[in-house]
């Protein structure tokens, strides 16, 4: 299925900003309207806390508002820390007070990534129950990256979105760092298989990463930081309304001389056993790096019944690293995305019709050493050079068709199409002693999926029930059908039981079953075409409690059997000058089961406190082992405090992760010790407009060995200066 082709062009991109710029044009001539003053809440707490009061008990006593407009959102999220009843929109695909969804979901409003000092999208769910953030390799911002862990899945088993927009896979993981906080409107977490609607990768559950909308009033922010290791951060945002039309224009740019940790690890090779050690060699001072971000929204109500929407958005960076054995790095990433909407509402019916494009290029160079053991006397390591590199282009364009109806009052009906369709182009090189090899491959896969899904609210709202199935069909593996049931039974005003379960999937990757025989650092990699789909069969029940205002406790179970599970395998030992082969194969089974809890507890309007725990367990139940991976414990709290009267407030949290075994250079496991994280923030409001912040990370100066060769991989003590400028 190899295809010598390109996708040379996303055109679905271009037209996403021809389109932003035809229809703003008008906009700038048409009449402002009136501007409304904004009610401040502030002059008036004990008011504004009785009537969110008031408000939480009227939502618990009513039929569920079923809204048919889909997943263009636009409700704003309570600004207190104790958010209120959130709308929803990922679990089931339509609007739904967070209080009434089914489906087990965490909310992290925009208020709290604010107040939390959160620098990207992977800070902000550091708070999330269920949720591990892995930095692949922790050399600070605009490294390799990070992802995210969720109920013991890895990243490439969690689907995630911008806006209900697929961030494929490509060969790396989506990318959590690449998306600024000051464009975070809301989070929300899904756990769970979620096939059923998203198919593919939804195996752990779906994580919607959902950007600022127009705002009605005329709204700017710049937003400078700077501090530790020469970084320098600013961000320009702006937003407006007017007639029928609304955009967002955001702006990030980041730069840093960086940091490192103390070593670079190189490949030692025994000829005929493969690496058997690693040499630690110092990096030179500083990990450069600079990041940017453009993202760009525009929304336009044609008439009562039809919206348009549109955006676009283009990241670019370039990473720099050195060392003192003559080593140096580049790697740089661009991601470009497209996105164009239209949503027809016709009483109790709606019609969303989506097409998007999203491409993702990665561009590494290499320059460095290996060491192979001289197996003449005296002994010693014998040095040569490596010099090579790799770049990846992945496209990937999706079209979608959702349609809703609410039947009845207790009966809403969700049916859609969905066409994927990706293309991969790798190219790569090395020329060392031990190899001299250039190669590339092309290759592409189309995806036709359909879902149905019925909402049904029986006895008064008291018990929900959401029966859902998807069909993927691929040309080279064929149907996969995913059925999913989820429930909700409020069993008072102030306890809810949920629980699902359900079949998902995840395909291979195209790299996974295509790429050709490569040497990497110390061993070599092919793809096995022979690959088949992961088969998921997982279930969660939760209960949440609300004791009066103050506290809210939630409590849950999880798992999952993994079938056909695709994982990293040594096929030859030996395959060249000592060096190991690896493919990816299916596992038999696997199993990842656990329990996490969540305690938010409000004691004052002004203060909040989170806390959390997790504990996961991974089994690969072929050879009776630990799948490692992902730490078997994971705790985290966080204090929130908000004095509005005094324009005062300030944030503390802090995690910690037991250790945990992963896959390393040459194939070895490495055991990294477990690991604390810390991070805090205050800030003060200046009138209505300034706000200066002091943020800190490891603030107690913890330091954390990942691979056992004695390096910090931990980012040390630094601190950033903050300026908010808002009108």
């Amino acid at each position: 299925m190899l295809h010598n082709g390109k996708l040379h062009c996303p055109l679905t991109i271009l037209a996403a900003f021809l389109l932003m710029a035809t229809l703003a044009m008008p906009t700038l001539a048409a009449d402002e309207g009136e501007e409304a003053d904004a009610a401040d809440d502030d002059e008036q707490p004990d008011e504004g806390a009785d009537d969110r009061d008031d408000q939480d008990d009227e939502d618990d006593n009513v039929l569920p508002d079923i809204d048919v407009s889909g997943e263009s959102e636009d409700d704003e999220d309570d600004g207190t820390i104790a958010a209120g009843d959130t709308v929803v929109v990922t679990g089931t695909r339509t609007k739904r007070q967070a209080s009434d969804a089914p489906v087990a979901t965490s909310v992290v409003t925009q208020q709290q990534v604010e107040n939390s000092g959160a620098v990207d999208a992977g800070d902000a769910l550091e708070t999330v129950p269920g949720v591990f953030v892995d930095d692949y390799e922790t050399a600070g911002r605009g490294g390799p990256g990070s992802g995210v862990n969720l109920q013991g899945l890895p990243t490439d088993r969690i689907l995630v979105l911008i806006d209900g927009q697929r961030m494929p896979w490509t060969m790396r993981a989506p990318d959590l760092e690449l998306i600024p906080a000051e464009l975070i409107r809301r989070i929300e977490v899904v756990k769970g298989p979620s096939s059923s609607l998203y198919g593919s990768d939804a195996v752990g559950g779906v994580i919607n990463i959902l950007t600022r909308e127009p705002s009605a009033d005329p709204t700017a922010e710049l937003s400078l930081a700077g501090g530790s290791f020469n970084t320098y951060k600013g961000n320009a945002f702006h937003a407006w309304s007017a007639g029928g039309a609304g955009w967002v224009l955001n702006f990030n740019r980041e730069q840093s001389d960086g940091w490192i940790d103390a070593n670079a690890s190189r490949a030692v090779v025994t000829m005929g056993e493969g690496v058997t050690d690693t040499l630690a060699v110092p990096y030179d001072d500083g990990h450069p790096y600079e990041t940017n971000d453009l993202f760009g929204k525009l929304r336009l109500q044609v008439n009562p019944h039809l919206n348009l929407h549109t955006q676009a958005r283009y990241h670019w960076e370039d990473n720099q690293f050195s060392d003192a054995d003559d080593g140096a790095v580049s790697d740089n990433k661009t991601q470009l995305s497209g996105l164009a909407e239209a949503t027809l509402e016709l009483g109790s019916f709606s019609a969303t019709l989506t097409g998007g494009h999203f491409r993702r290029y990665f561009r590494y160079r290499e320059f460095s050493t290996a060491y192979v053991v001289n197996p003449l006397p005296p002994p010693d390591l014998l040095r040569s050079y490596v010099d090579k590199g790799n770049t990846t282009i992945g496209d990937e364009s999706n079209g979608e068709l959702l349609l809703s109806w609410a039947l009845a009052d207790w009966n809403m009906l969700t049916a859609g199409a969905h066409l994927r369709y990706e293309t991969l182009d790798y190219s790569a090189f090395e020329h060392s002693a031990m190899t001299d090899d250039e190669q590339g491959y092309d290759a592409y896969q189309t995806v036709w999926s359909g879902f149905v899904q019925d909402e049904i609210f029986l006895f008064a709202n008291v018990w929900s029930l959401v029966p859902g199935v998807r069909v993927d069909y691929h040309d080279a593996w064929g149907a996969v059908v995913n059925p999913k049931l989820s429930t909700l039974v409020k069993a008072s005003a102030s306890t809810a039981l949920r629980a699902s379960v359900g079949r998902a999937f995840r395909e291979p990757t195209l790299s996974q079953l295509y790429r050709p025989i490569f040497r990497h650092s110390g061993y070599f990699m092919i793809g096995n075409e022979d690959l088949e789909p992961e088969e998921v069969l997982g279930w969660n029940a939760e209960i949440e409690q609300v004791f009066g205002s103050v506290v809210k406790a939630t409590a849950g179970y999880f798992q999952y059997e993994l079938y056909d599970m695709i994982w990293q395998e040594i096929i030859d030992s030996d395959y060249q000058n000592g060096l190991a082969l690896m493919t990816y194969t299916n596992l038999k089974r696997a199993r990842i089961y656990g329990g996490e809890g969540a305690l938010n507890i409000t004691p004052w309007r002004y203060v909040g406190l989170n806390l959390n725990y997790t504990y996961t367990k991974t089994l690969d139940l072929d050879e009776d082992t630990a799948l490692g991976t992902v730490p078997e414990h994971n705790v985290g709290g966080q204090l929130f405090v908000d004095y509005r009267p005094w324009g005062l407030g300030g944030f503390v949290g802090a995690t910690f992760q037991t250790e945990r075994d992963y896959i390393g250079m040459g194939g070895l496991w490495y055991t990294a010790d477990p690991r604390w994280s810390t991070t805090g923030r205050v800030y003060k409001t200046l009138g209505d407009h300034v706000e200066l912040g002091l943020r800190v990370f490891n603030w107690l100066g913890y330091s954390w060995d990942r691979e056992g060769d004695g390096d910090n991989d931990l980012q040390p003590t630094s601190y950033y200066g903050e300026l908010k400028l808002s009108l």
